[in-house]
């Protein structure tokens, strides 16, 4: 597993924006002291047959089977029981330490990886006139208050249907991660809140410990460019499946607890 340089200090962004929705606000301050490693892409047809043996976006007369596609139709159970048997066939055969295991990302390891050190908009800056370059999204925006109990496995009509794309065909960020704006809503780990920021704990935050909805984020080839950007938050229920629904792996090693000073590393999972 190939992997950056590790950072030097530890993990800090500014999570959220205050010139948006009110899912995102306040901003505010997020420490991750605990190293990770996050795919280079979202998980691909052939990587979700490999582990798992199924192809849940067959039944989709729109959806064709094409290997470098980002994996849709994925419930977020289905894509933690992916880390979990990725998990154990990669122990199983020796090349993944027993001290290590693949899940999903943290909302905020996410947005970390996303923004790659940046405070802007997008992780290429604050200009949509350069979103084609970088993701697959629509022209348009849609309406981000009725976002939060979309039923994102119905197309009203007013988006063409179509077909997640092939992955790493955008230009990546600065840290060489492909497709965290745009192709396909990502699930993160956390349940979704849409006040948590105003009581998220500084450091390694985790998400509420309950909730109705699962956190996804960096936007779909459905949705427009505020949907796309790197603090755009999006809840939905955990068993929802859709086109233009995927997720990416975390790689996280067993660390000691506390506020130590860890290496972040980003590599291919």
């Amino acid at each position: 597993m190939g992997s950056h340089e590790p950072a030097e200090a530890v993990a800090e962004i500014q999570g959220g924006d205050d010139e948006e929705y009110e899912d995102e606000q306040p901003q505010h301050r997020v420490i991750l002291t605990e190293g990770f490693w996050i795919g280079k892409c979202e998980v691909t047809q052939a990587e979700w047959i490999s582990v798992m043996g199924t192809r849940p976006w067959g039944p989709d007369p729109y959806a064709s089977d094409r290997p470098g596609a980002a994996a849709t139709y994925i419930a977020w159970h289905d894509a933690a029981e992916f880390c979990r048997r990725l998990t154990a066939r990669e122990q199983r055969s020796g090349r993944l330490p027993a001290s290590e295991r693949y899940t999903l990302p943290t909302e905020a390891q996410w947005e970390y990886a996303c923004r790659a050190g940046t405070s802007t908009r997008w992780s290429f800056g604050d200009s949509d006139e350069d979103l084609s370059d970088h993701a697959w999204s629509k022209t348009y925006s849609l309406d981000h208050e009725a976002l939060d109990l979309l039923d994102l496995g119905d197309n009203d009509g007013e988006i063409n249907p179509s077909d997640s794309h092939d992955v790493g065909k955008k230009l990546d960020n600065a840290w060489g991660l492909h497709d965290t704006h745009g192709n396909v809503c990502e699930w993160c780990q956390d349940w979704y809140n849409k006040q948590y920021y105003q009581k998220s704990p500084g450091v390694n935050p985790q998400g509420p410990a309950s909730g109705e909805f699962r956190v996804l984020r960096g936007g779909a080839w459905t949705y427009g460019p505020a949907e796309t950007r790197s603090a755009a938050r999006l809840g939905t229920l955990a068993g929802n499946c859709s086109d233009d629904i995927g997720f990416r792996v975390a790689l996280v090693k067993a660390t000691q607890s506390g506020t130590r000073q860890s290496a972040i590393k980003r590599s291919n999972e």
